[in-house]
């Protein structure tokens, strides 16, 4: 099993519905595209070569923390905990890292055949991927 892991930093953002509009079909978030591309553009460095293979896949979204959930002692407000259950839905953001990843890691997601995936609060935005490849 060969395993490659690494972060990109940023505001991750989710691949929506797709829209249809005069003639063409376009993402319904404007932000995904830019986002993709910072995913691709560092997965680029790791990869040498997409692989044939089964491969498995590990996410875990990072949202900086509002301060609005932390006490002056640093402690938690009541009702914050450490898991991020606000938008976007994680299976939205995932599709974008695996569209991401597509003709990078492997030549295409349906070799994807396992994904686990969490959204937590952190210091910064960002997202750790780790992908292993089954041999």
């Amino acid at each position: 099993m060969t395993t490659q892991r690494f972060v990109v930093t940023g505001t991750p953002r989710p691949q929506g519905s797709k829209s249809f509009v005069r003639g063409r079909i376009v993402e319904a978030s404007k932000y995904v595209s830019k986002w993709r591309r910072d995913v691709a553009s560092v997965a680029s460095h790791v990869y040498s070569e997409p692989t044939e293979s089964p491969v498995t896949v590990e996410l875990v979204f990072t949202f900086s923390r509002p301060k609005s959930h932390v006490k002056s002692d640093g402690s938690l407000r009541n009702g914050f905990s450490e898991h991020h259950i606000q938008r976007p839905d994680v299976d939205k953001l995932s599709r974008a890292i695996l569209d991401a990843l597509t003709g990078i890691a492997y030549r295409d997601d349906s070799q994807v055949v396992s994904l686990s995936a969490v959204k937590r609060w952190g210091e910064g935005d960002g997202v750790e991927v780790v992908t292993s490849t089954i041999l």
